[in-house]
């Protein structure tokens, strides 16, 4: 089947198998599955609606940082992703994430120098982090991150001068350039669509992260 004609979430799926380092254990040791759902109740107002819509092993990460109701949304989130078999991260806030019955805790690029600390106070848990450069992709990896989300790898609506200035994008040779040099699995993020993500082809990519892609 043509990867144009499937959803995001079977894109990422194809391309996971299709891309993993060859003779590396890293993504087969990985639990997390290849769909990374983040929520934005800007887009969607309840994002509890969208891992109904996820595979099994797929990630959900609540951002919503500054949510008036952010516990609740989380302990929402928590039970959907217990109950459908799905990863669930808390953005920022381990012990938000430890009270919820988290899987994880996802670190904005600015937080990634707390990994070892919160890692010895929550040592079950798995961490994952945003990174935008290849000096934050091999700090995170020196850090001890099990997976970090690489972006924006195309234009994206959440930073909307990306399409006026796409040289502030990654693009898709960069990112299988760094996405090959990374000893962790790599999450590609940002404009990843049915149309944009055939592009990663080749990138040894762990899957695809998005805000409005898995909306079908």
């Amino acid at each position: 089947m043509s990867l144009q004609r499937q959803t995001l979430a079977a894109i990422a799926a194809e391309l996971n198998r299709t891309n993993q380092h060859h003779g590396s254990e890293t993504l087969i040791d990985l639990p997390l599955g290849p769909a990374l759902y983040l929520t934005d109740t800007g887009v969607h107002p309840d994002p509890v609606q969208i891992p109904d819509r996820l595979p099994a092993t797929s990630v959900v990460i609540l951002r919503d940082y500054d949510h008036p109701e952010r516990e609740v949304l989380a302990a929402r989130l928590a039970e959907m992703c217990q109950r459908r078999r799905l990863y669930f991260f808390v953005g920022g806030d381990a012990a938000l994430a430890h009270r919820v019955g988290a899987h994880g805790v996802h670190l904005p690029e600015r937080l990634i120098d707390r990994l070892p600390r919160l890692r010895q106070t929550y040592q079950t848990f798995l961490f994952t982090a945003s990174c935008h450069s290849a000096r934050a992709l091999l700090r995170a990896e020196r850090l001890g991150a099990d997976a970090v989300l690489l972006s924006p790898v195309f234009p994206t609506h959440s930073h909307a001068e990306t399409f006026s200035r796409p040289e502030r994008t990654l693009g898709a040779c960069r990112f299988r350039t760094l996405c090959r040099r990374s000893n962790i699995p790599v999450y590609a993020l940002g404009g990843l669509n049915v149309d944009t993500a055939p592009r990663l082809r080749q990138s040894t990519l762990a899957g695809l992260a998005s805000i409005r892609g898995y909306e079908g």
